[in-house]
């Protein structure tokens, strides 16, 4: 009997030698660092590839960026001619990149324009599709504004002698001259405001306001005490008491009254120079004192009654014989010793309005002398501390052939008497003033537009600033101590005239008012932003200059050279343009 083979044999073999085999593979790590490197290599190429297509994606972008931003800007320039939406797609058209640009949007009024705009650029992959990623989309959004606020600027001139030294005021006049048509330029001529206040020893107002603020004439009695006489004067008869006892005593006739008018003074007017008859007849006369006590006058002319009229204007009888008197003068020979005081019209600002930041309010003012302490250089000065007429304030115009014809043709005058000239940049931008500035508009010396002006402190959409420039510190404040001496017209008193005068305010004193009026301006309810520029200027003027503005970044040092480009920086941040978005 044979043995019995067992069953399935090579089945069960063949499942061990698999079974062996698969133990061997996992057993053997021959090649696992290849298949691992492959994966790496994947996520390599991957990462790699998504920087790139990144790195595509911000190039187009900020191309895209770049573009928007230039293209508002230009557009939203108040003195772009062009339609505001085409200079957008023309900046975008001239980049290749117009089909990108969605309907840029644009809001503007009288002032102001704000132009807005986006893009939209869809970026295909190459290598990011990979992971379902197919495009990009680059976006760029801006938006830019012009905006001319209402401006009100006091521009604040030195035009001292000391100006005409190094070629000084050469340099000035053209710089200043830019700095005004840079910002009257275009649109912002609507809004804009220049008071253009030169200044010497003194700041002149003008006549008109002279006249507003009361102010006296040197020479009158300032007031109405003798009536104007229609039918024309042929003698006035001063009376005098030259013992101080209360009785007359003395009398002086003026006669020889020419029929037509005379230059200067109303002859038909004494309140219009009774003060310059009397100062001539003290000084003239033997028999008269500096000090003779004047009581009165009787006027004679034409059909109407001679009358007397009392030197105080108090109600009161007097002689009206005149047939004789103790001496005769002619009117040709007064009228010769007359200085006029129709030149200049500087006002004695007193003490106290250098405390406050509106116009000068006392009841009344004198008017400065007209004399010269320093020596005079006649081919480029004019007579006076005070500023004449021709050189005095211009008020809120925007008017730029007027302002930079004044610059051109202002001529210089003697000392720096700064602190007044502050105190007009000041007062000039009070909203205190508005009363002034409409009866100005009335009278026709301010435009229509701005009799509204100055506007309130709280105003958020007006500016105001102050520009002030000076090439010297300021300095004592000396007068004559007589007012009407005849010497001031023509002979400086530094020249051998040293004991005719007097120093009414001492260089500290000055300086501190100065800086009073400075500290006014910048107080925080009334935020006036103060440029100052010392041009030329010594040390002591430097720290004045630098004390007073805004801040140290508002305060420049100027030379010949770089005058120009400091106005001009100036009128740049005054008119800046920027970014809103």
């Amino acid at each position: 009997m044979h043995p019995q083979l067992p069953r399935h044999r090579p089945a069960r073999r063949f499942r061990r030698a698999t079974a062996a085999l698969l133990r061997r593979f996992a057993r053997d790590e021959d090649g696992a660092l290849l298949i691992f490197g492959l994966y790496v290599f994947l996520i390599i190429l991957m990462v790699g590839g998504i920087g790139v297509d990144l790195m595509r994606f911000e190039r187009d972008r900020s191309e895209l960026q770049y573009t928007l931003d230039r293209a508002v800007l230009a557009a939203a320039d108040l003195d772009q001619p062009l339609p505001p939406k085409d200079v957008v797609r023309d900046y975008f058209s001239k980049s290749n990149l117009g089909e990108y640009l969605n309907e840029p949007s644009v809001v503007q009024g009288v002032n102001f324009r704000n132009v807005s705009a986006t893009a939209q650029a869809v970026i295909p992959t190459q290598f990011m599709h990979l992971t379902g990623v197919d495009t990009l989309t680059a976006p760029a959004a801006g938006a830019a504004e012009e905006r001319v606020p209402k401006v009100e600027i006091s521009l604040v001139l030195d035009i001292s002698g000391s100006m005409r030294d190094h070629g000084r005021m050469d340099a000035l006049r053209p710089a200043a001259k830019n700095f005004v048509s840079m910002v009257l330029k275009g649109d912002a001529k609507k809004n804009t405001s220049i008071n253009l206040i030169p200044y010497a020893g003194q700041t002149n107002p003008g006549p008109w306001m002279f006249d507003r603020l009361n102010g006296v004439r040197f020479g009158t009695t300032g007031g109405d005490i003798f009536p104007e006489w229609s039918e024309g004067i042929d003698s006035v008869t001063l009376w005098f008491d030259r013992d101080g006892d209360g009785d007359i005593d003395y009398s002086a006739k003026i006669e020889g009254y020419p029929a037509g008018e005379v230059d200067g003074l109303n002859k038909d007017d004494l309140d219009d120079y009774f003060e310059y008859a009397v100062d001539h007849l003290r000084r003239t006369d033997s028999e008269l004192q500096s000090d003779t006590d004047v009581v009165g006058a009787t006027i004679q002319g034409g059909t109407r009654a001679t009358e007397f009229f009392s030197a105080d204007g108090s109600a009161g009888s007097g002689p009206t014989d005149i047939d004789e008197v103790d001496a005769v003068i002619q009117f040709d020979a007064f009228y010769a010793s007359v200085i006029r005081n129709d030149l200049a019209s500087c006002p004695e600002i007193s003490s106290g309005d250098f405390t406050r930041a509106g116009l000068p309010s006392e009841a009344s003012y004198a008017q400065v002398a007209h004399f010269m302490n320093w020596k005079i250089a006649s081919a480029v000065m004019d007579w006076g501390w005070c500023p004449q007429n021709q050189s005095s304030i211009v008020y809120a115009s925007n008017n730029e052939t007027q302002i930079n014809d004044m610059i051109q043709s202002m001529r210089m005058h003697d000392g720096t008497g700064t602190h007044y000239a502050m105190k007009w940049a000041l007062a000039l931008l009070n909203p205190s003033a508005n009363a002034t500035f409409e009866a100005m508009e009335e009278d026709g010396l301010i435009p229509e537009e701005f009799a509204n002006r100055p506007a309130a402190w709280t105003d958020t959409e007006t500016v105001k600033y102050i520009i002030l420039m000076t090439d010297g510190q300021i300095t004592e404040q000396v007068r004559p101590k007589e007012t009407l001496h005849p010497k001031n017209p023509t002979n400086e008193l530094n020249e051998g005239r040293k004991d005719d005068r007097t120093q009414i305010t001492s260089a500290s004193t000055n300086v501190n008012r100065f800086y009073t009026q400075c500290n006014l301006a910048k107080n925080p309810s009334r935020n006036i932003i103060i440029y100052t520029i010392a041009f030329d200027a010594p040390s002591d003027a430097k720290t004045q200059m630098k004390t007073c503005a805004s801040s140290a970044s508002h305060f420049f040092v100027a030379g010949t050279k770089d005058i120009a480009e400091v106005f001009s920086n100036i009128a740049r941040q005054i008119n800046e343009l920027k970014l809103v978005n």
